[in-house]
């Protein structure tokens, strides 16, 4: 191949691999508050889209769905909870479908969804939007 050849073919490679995936796309809504501001007060959040990341240390089928403990770990590049950051304290996902297990290989979340109220003195999160992530 012609180093010519080669170069637009590299160009062309780099140019596709720089335009995002469908997922990457959509736009993810910012929090209005950290978490240590939700954990406070999550009545003054009621309503509020957020974005939590950490890891399950807890599920159960509810009447509704499933209800999961999550462990909060700050959220890093690609939406993925830093495994190894310190944790705000615990917060609940009520996920609106039943999930079967749960992987060990994959226990770390990133959920997107609205601030519904308390489960157990933390904050509830209804999920909209959850995203699994092994770390493996």
């Amino acid at each position: 191949m012609k180093q010519s050849g080669a170069i637009g073919w590299l160009t062309g490679v780099l140019f596709l691999v720089s335009f995002p995936s469908q997922g990457w796309t959509e736009q993810v809504p910012q929090s209005q508050a950290s978490f240590a501001q939700l954990r406070e007060n999550p009545d003054a959040y009621l309503g509020a889209t957020v974005v939590l990341g950490g890891q399950i240390v807890r599920w159960r089928p509810a009447p509704q769905g499933s209800l999961l403990q999550v462990l909060q770990r700050p959220l890093g590049r690609g939406l993925r909870p830093e495994r190894l950051a310190f944790s705000g304290g615990w917060f609940w996902v009520r996920y609106p479908e039943q999930l079967g297990p749960l992987s060990l290989l994959a226990p770390y979340i990133t959920v997107i969804g609205e601030v519904v109220g308390t489960e157990q003195g933390s904050p509830l999160i209804l999920a909209q939007e959850v995203f699994l992530f092994s770390f493996w």
